[in-house]
């Protein structure tokens, strides 16, 4: 079974936004022709567009010489489109042999929303080039929630294996775990090691913990609850069809999916309409959790509107047990 090696522990951290995706992702370290030495995969920015940044896909042996490099492209529909764009990321994550062929595999990561099963563009090396073979989520079912299998169409709820982050010194994978139930999302840090259909979990490293308005990786838990009057935070939104369809162009027709694609839209991808106000609380996934976990109130007819179409613009109020929503004047 052969790993990926890289920098450090052949981390690629695909999650990059418009306005600051400018260093280049880094190397990642594989050897893809079994000769003991290893080939060089590397992601350089080819093309930038109003709102997207192309990049091409090099392989490289250990002398340097180019072995292989993918089309420079400049829409997002073709085959091997690397970069980051309105939709999402979609950057190499992982070099490695994951499903036990004796290939090395290339993991991409498509487009999606916040939270939703990960899929993978799946690159598999042959000969002298990468070629797309598939795409698949990695799935646990209820009976096994300790077992991924790959699968072609996940469902919204259950637990996924939501990001690749390196190798453990026993050659298991790192790997981030989400999972979302009764729109109640958590998240984890386990090893898992391959199996004839997937991968299965040896042992947690960070058991699931919920995220939520109080508790998240990037905030400590709060010492004391906000009063429930108090907003957490307030300010103006634009919306219009890009908030309507999530980062991989599933339709959202539930207020607070709406709500999180448009946070996601001004914070994460760098797209602003006209009217859209910065904020600083739902400046990460984590916290862009909380529309999940509260109630909305919305006007029955500006509902419709902000659901079915045209540009709305409307004041969200957040607080600690609801998200209140009124139109702009």
């Amino acid at each position: 079974m052969r790993y990926f090696l890289g920098i450090s522990c052949a981390l690629l951290l695909g999650v990059l936004n418009l306005a600051s995706a400018t260093e280049p992702p880094p190397v990642l370290r594989v050897d893809l022709n079994a000769d003991g030495r290893p080939e060089e995969i590397s992601a350089r920015k080819s093309a930038t567009t109003e709102f997207a940044e192309f990049y091409q896909v090099t392989v490289r042996d250990s002398s340097g010489t180019l072995l292989w490099q993918s089309p420079k492209v400049t829409t997002t529909d073709h085959p091997f489109a690397f970069g980051v764009w309105e939709e999402g990321d979609s950057l190499p994550q992982i070099a490695a042999d994951v499903d036990g062929d004796g290939a090395v595999e290339l993991l991409v990561p498509a487009p999606r929303s916040d939270v939703s099963p990960t899929y993978y563009r799946i690159f598999r090396w042959q000969k002298s080039a990468f070629e797309h073979v598939r795409n698949r989520a990695l799935f646990a079912s209820a009976m096994n929630p300790e077992s991924f299998t790959w699968i072609t169409e996940a469902p919204i709820y259950g637990r996924w294996i939501d990001e690749f982050l390196g190798t453990d010194p026993a050659g298991n994978f790192t790997v981030r775990i989400g999972e979302m139930q009764e729109g109640r999302y958590r998240t984890g840090l386990a090893s898992v090691e391959r199996t004839s259909t997937g991968f299965r979990i040896v042992r947690w490293i960070n058991p699931l913990t919920e995220v939520g308005p109080t508790e998240s990786p990037e905030q400590p838990p709060a010492t004391s609850q906000p009063s429930a009057n108090m907003a957490i935070v307030r300010y103006l939104a634009a919306i219009t069809d890009v908030d309507r369809r999530s980062s991989s162009g599933v339709p959202l027709t539930e207020l607070k999916d709406i709500l999180a694609q448009d946070r996601a839209n001004v914070h994460r991808f760098g797209r602003r309409q006209r009217g859209d106000e910065l904020d600083s609380y739902f400046t990460t996934p984590a916290h862009r959790e909380l529309f999940q976990r509260l109630r909305v109130s919305c006007p029955l007819k500006l509902a419709e509107r902000i659901r079915t179409g045209g540009n709305v613009l409307i004041f969200v109020t957040v607080y600690p047990d609801r998200v209140e929503i009124e139109e702009a004047p």
